[in-house]
């Protein structure tokens, strides 16, 4: 169920996406994996990933939750966290380049 709403709100945020300067900390992506590999936020804050590597990057939840579009190298991509939980995600292009986002409950 936490896995359809997160959907549903990842749709609905999709449709207003936040200022380059309102988009939280960012998750900088290279080939080898995410830095920083985790990262704690508070709830309701939004994630930027953010690919610097020279190849397409591609980021997706281990429950299937959420999936990045392909990340051309330099762009980026917002993702709201409206729910508290352990969020782990990897590279599709590398499944061992893994990371996790920690949501607290504020």
């Amino acid at each position: 169920m936490r896995s359809s709403l997160f959907v549903l709100a990842l749709a609905t945020a999709a449709l207003a996406a936040p200022s380059a300067a309102a988009h939280g900390p960012t998750v900088t992506l290279r080939a080898d994996g995410p830095d920083p590999a985790s990262l704690e936020i508070a709830r309701r804050e939004t994630v930027h990933f953010a690919n610097a590597s020279e190849a397409t990057l591609r980021v997706h939840g281990d429950d299937d939750s959420f999936r990045s579009p392909p990340l051309a190298p330099g762009e980026g991509w917002h993702l709201p966290f409206p729910f508290p939980g352990r969020f782990g995600y990897a590279l599709e292009s590398a499944p061992d380049a893994r990371g996790e986002i920690v949501v607290r409950d504020e």
